[in-house]
């Protein structure tokens, strides 16, 4: 059976488990990418992209894959876990002290994995996703957006999925929201979803800003990075989950910063 787009966004989403001092444990999201360093001789750098807020202060850190069947579909019931010393050290930090994005290489790990008879089943996010400036002029300023994490650490642990979640672009994506490269999305954000993919999937058709409509075509945009989350709930409350993720505090829940796509080309260059 042949997977959705949605589907296949949730198969390349991995839950990122971080355990600090005082054996503290966070979760938090990330997503496959495929870096292309040298278009000639076709060489390319598979990466998890999270943020640095996600992996901060992290000692050790496991990463969970879905493990791939024989005739190359997803095995959901097994999967593949992966754990890590010295986790934070691992990653490859953005540049820009104020970007929150962070790059973790795989290959090695797929290929320690396939050393083992394992095979994994991770989608990737190629650059040709990442909008042009003419596609994201189409987008209206309210576009409906895809993104799948683990809210309050909630995930399918037997199936190894995230929880997909839908919202709308609270600012236009073309625009640098307060002069940064970042918009806003309006969406049910939460401890957890840091560093979940915002995308717009559009496996229908779709009408772009001008109403011209597109009814034979599919359409699908990675927009950027879920960066910065809701307040952190009150001291005392009662928590949902005994897993937290480092969330903002300077935005309410019901609304998400993201971190443009073009971005992470700045962490590809490092590499």
């Amino acid at each position: 059976m042949e997977l959705t787009l949605r589907e296949i966004l949730s198969y390349g989403t991995v839950r990122i488990e971080c355990t600090g001092k005082n054996n503290h444990v966070t979760a938090g999201t990330g997503y496959v990418v495929e870096f292309e360093k040298d278009g000639d001789t076709n060489i390319s750098i598979t990466a998890l992209i999270t943020n640095k807020s996600v992996i901060k202060g992290a000692e050790k850190g496991r990463l969970v894959f879905t493990q791939e069947t024989e005739d190359g579909a997803p095995d959901d019931r097994n999967h593949h876990k992966v754990s890590l010393s010295q986790f934070e050290k691992k990653w490859v930090m953005h540049p820009d002290p104020g970007v929150d994005l962070c790059a973790l290489p795989i290959d090695k790990l797929v290929l320690k994995a396939e050393a083992k008879g394992i095979q994994l089943f991770y989608p990737v996010i190629t650059m040709d996703l990442i909008p042009t400036e003419k596609q994201l002029d189409e987008l209206d300023t309210m576009e409906t957006i895809t993104t799948a994490g683990y809210p309050d650490g909630l995930w399918d642990a037997v199936n190894n999925r995230p929880v997909l979640r839908s919202g709308v672009t609270a600012t236009h994506p073309i625009m640098d929201y307060n002069g940064k490269q970042e918009f806003l999305i309006d969406a049910p954000t939460m401890p957890g979803t840091s560093g979940s993919p915002v995308f717009i999937i559009d496996e229908n058709g779709y009408i772009d800003r001008d109403g011209n409509y597109y009814p034979n075509e599919d359409r699908i945009l990675f927009l950027g990075t879920l960066s910065a989350g809701p307040h952190a709930a009150p001291e005392g409350l009662p928590k949902k989950s005994d897993i937290t993720a480092t969330v903002s505090p300077h935005l309410p829940s019901n609304l998400g910063l993201v971190i443009k796509s073009s971005r992470i080309l700045e962490l590809a260059a490092l590499f």
